[in-house]
């Protein structure tokens, strides 16, 4: 006969920590995979065990026939909330040995593997990693468990990843490289490690190497790094014929790059006008406004200060000024850098709500404001936003 408490009270004992509660309900046959959305957002019993790190309740659960499958929110499965959120690897190797999909996707396609990184969750990482993890699965927006531990600047992570075969220059979606990115952060050990494996230190995004990026950034030890890296591999004779041939090439492709951005571009700001001028209010996270226009950003680029606005905004602003126009404050030098992880949260939200059905008559208006998000097991901001958090 089933348990009179029904899922509740399942559910109430795992919140509990209540191990003996749990056990005494599902021999009672309380169903190990029911959903329940009492506490805010659909999840089974299993992955609120998961999220909280209780080992021992989740193995009474799959001794009873849980299924490490089940993903009723956002695709997020148990081994996603045991990554992201718990970060236990004990927890992680008991999923996986009851058969939980090492490479599970949710709908923003992050693997376990990429909110591990995200998270500086390492020994999950590791755990993942030894069950035959892919380290180069990538998100949505084309970013990799690699990309994302050198934007975190977890070198750690980084020589996990690497060490596992992860490709060290696979790129996002706007073209941007691991090593840019710990470039443009200023995290040298991730940087040294990219550089061990083989990175390419020609490669550009947006007509500037990773050096140059450096620079612009005003980031000495790192530039003092890279231009150490070019020098050796210079001396060591790694320049091929074949990499002359492609930096020759390299000025045709960026031609034709910036073409497309061109177009892009303009087709996002007529997207973004359309909605501006409608009349249902649409709500945007305030961080992907620029100060200056107080628009949702296509083309967001950093100053010295480390300020994002849109390049239009800040070129106009910095033709009359030398100051930061949030803090009065003198800026270091004048150059700008593309901010590519800002710019793909900004793209991904204006394609995301056009393919709305409800937005497809151009009747919303895109107004500020923070919509409410359900708590959940799996954090479900994005792989982009969720790196600015």
């Amino acid at each position: 006969m089933a348990s009179s408490e029904g899922s509740g009270g399942l559910f109430h004992a795992i919140s509990q920590g209540d191990t003996a509660r749990v056990h005494s309900l599902l021999r009672a046959r309380s169903d190990p995979n029911a959903v329940s959305d009492a506490l805010g957002f659909p999840a089974t019993p299993l992955i609120l065990s998961a999220a909280m790190g209780e080992t021992a309740i989740a193995k009474l659960l799959l001794e009873a026939r849980a299924s490490p499958a089940a993903a009723p929110h956002v695709g997020a499965t148990a081994l996603h909330a045991a990554c992201g959120q718990s970060g236990s690897a004990e927890l992680v190797e008991l999923l996986l040995s009851y058969g939980a999909a090492a490479d599970a996707l949710d709908e923003m396609s992050c693997s376990p593997l990429y909110c591990a990184c995200l998270e500086g969750k390492n020994d999950c990482v590791r755990a993942l990693l030894e069950a035959q993890a892919s380290a180069d699965l990538a998100a949505s927006d084309g970013c990799t468990p690699l990309f994302v531990a050198c934007h975190e600047g977890d070198h750690e992570c980084v020589n996990l990843l690497l060490s596992a075969g992860a490709a060290v220059d696979k790129a996002s979606l706007d073209g941007a490289l691991p090593l840019h990115i710990a470039a443009q952060n200023g995290f040298v050990e991730c940087a040294e490690a990219l550089l061990a494996a083989g990175a390419d230190l020609s490669q550009r995004f947006h007509q500037l190497t990773a050096l140059g990026i450096a620079q612009q950034m005003g980031h000495l030890e790192m530039t003092r790094c890279l231009e150490r890296a070019s020098s050796d591999r210079l001396r060591d004779g790694l320049t091929s014929a074949s990499s002359r041939a492609s930096l020759a090439s390299a000025d045709t492709q960026m031609r034709a790059r910036e073409l497309e951005s061109r177009v892009e571009l303009l087709r996002l700001e007529d997207a973004r006008e359309r909605h501006a001028n409608s009349s249902q209010e649409v709500h945007i996270k305030e961080e992907l406004l620029c100060p200056i226009t107080a628009e949702l950003m296509l083309d967001p680029v950093f100053t010295a200060d480390g300020q994002t606005y849109e390049r239009g905004a800040i070129e106009r602003w910095l033709e009359e000024h030398d100051t930061s126009p949030l803090t009065g404050e003198p800026l270091e030098h004048l150059g700008l850098t593309p901010n590519v992880l800002v710019r793909g949260m900004c793209r991904k939200y204006l394609e995301q709500l056009e393919a709305q059905p409800k937005y497809a008559d151009s009747t919303s208006r895109v107004c500020v404001g923070s919509p409410s998000r359900p708590t959940t097991a799996h954090s479900r901001q994005g792989p982009i936003s969720r790196l600015f958090q």
